[in-house]
């Protein structure tokens, strides 16, 4: 399994394009010709990248669980299947992120900056202003990991 870390600055081109940094196209080893995920974060104005083998067991742990002949089950599926795309990775390293997806994070009008941040088995592709504003504002990792032991106990 690849493990994605550290954090790489990059630009959006005019084309929604966007170069995935060499040390995680690395990581992805021979995953990296295969169909990757991009999905709108769940909790924050990010995109989760995922090599389409990472997604498939999220994928499944969450559709199994679903009632197709409950409603609001389905309006789940549809919203789940809504939030995600399939694409290929350039062999450049290139990646052409759908411009929904790409409204989702950032204004292009206004900045093409963005942040690839490693989160173990997916990347996160972050507006660096936005990216730069969750950074100041969470805990230190210390904090954080105190803050979990605390709840363990």
């Amino acid at each position: 399994m690849s493990v994605f870390s550290s954090s790489y600055a990059a630009l959006i081109d005019d084309k929604g394009r966007v170069v995935l940094p060499a040390s995680f196209k690395k990581a992805m080893g021979s995953m990296a010709d295969e169909k990757i995920v991009i999905e709108k974060g769940y909790f924050r104005n990010c995109l989760n990248i995922y090599p389409e083998k990472t997604f498939n067991p999220k994928e499944e742990s969450i559709i199994s669980k679903l009632d197709p002949f409950n409603e609001e089950d389905e309006d789940l599926r549809e919203s789940f299947y809504e939030n995600h795309a399939n694409i290929y990775i350039a062999e450049n390293g290139r990646i052409s992120i759908p411009s929904e997806f790409l409204k989702y994070i950032i204004d292009v009008r206004k900045s093409k900056e963005v942040v690839f941040v490693g989160n173990g088995d997916h990347i996160k592709l972050w507006a660096s202003d936005v990216y730069e504003a969750h950074r100041r504002d969470k805990l230190t990792i210390g904090d954080m990991l105190k803050r979990r032991n605390q709840k363990n106990l």
